[in-house]
């Protein structure tokens, strides 16, 4: 399983839209162990084997609290999704499933060139305030 990094031409910009302003264009997938027993099934994305897959058209809104970076974009698409699963009760809303989901975010950046403290960080911040987001309706 290959894990793309998100290129300039994977996603554009100026969807039209302030909430959710970056779409995908092309189909990228990321694989970690960490994501291994979620299973998930939807038109825009997939969860299953430990592998994410998102589908051209799905939009996303970049971090949230901070400017969007390349060290960081990938990881909240990611992010988005897993977040988006537990707000939709697709998988069960659990410490266990955000926590996977919070792990890939340090992963991730991490993989993207972002600085070892500055990820600890972003790992904290989501655990201290994630929750806030990942479980309302």
């Amino acid at each position: 399983m290959t894990n793309y990094r998100l290129e300039k031409g994977d996603h554009y910009a100026g969807t039209n839209s302030e909430k959710w302003p970056y779409r995908v264009k092309r189909r990228l997938c990321f694989w970690h162990p960490v994501l291994e027993g979620i299973k998930v099934k939807h038109y825009l994305f997939a969860i299953k084997n430990g592998c994410i897959t998102v589908e051209p058209g799905y939009h996303w809104n970049g971090c949230n609290g901070v400017k969007d970076t390349e060290e960081n974009l990938r990881f909240s698409l990611f992010h988005d999704v897993g977040y988006q699963c537990l707000q939709q009760k697709s998988i069960k809303r659990s410490f266990k499933n955000r926590l996977a989901f919070d792990r890939l975010a340090k992963i991730i950046t991490k993989e993207d060139g972002m600085a070892p403290l500055e990820s600890q960080v972003y790992f904290y911040v989501l655990r201290l305030f994630g929750g806030l987001y990942a479980y309302r309706k």
